[in-house]
């Protein structure tokens, strides 16, 4: 994603900046959601899955402006499912 991003031209800087925060914030909580238990961690992953989405609602922007080869956004955006999709399972583990 970071790769991407780099590339965005100017102009674009609201969307870059919030693109990078989305992804950065799906990482961490994702990490952080690891080394909870209980309710914080449930809150963690599902914190994690909203970052996610709101990753993918850039990207999505990023298609309809035609900022970056469709291609590579898919690319990404096939992880972000598989990142949701993960959050989603983890969530329903031991709580």
């Amino acid at each position: 994603g970071e790769a991407l991003a780099e590339k965005l031209p100017g102009g674009h800087a609201n969307l870059k900046d919030q693109f990078r925060r989305a992804l950065a914030s799906a990482y961490l909580q994702t990490a952080e959601g690891a080394s909870r238990t209980g309710k914080e961690r449930v809150a963690r992953y599902r914190g994690a899955k909203s970052e996610s989405s709101e990753t993918a609602a850039c990207l999505d922007a990023v298609l309809i402006l035609k900022l970056a080869p469709k291609e590579e956004v898919d690319a990404i955006l096939d992880l972000l499912r598989r990142h949701c999709a993960m959050m989603t399972g983890l969530m329903k583990v031991r709580r």
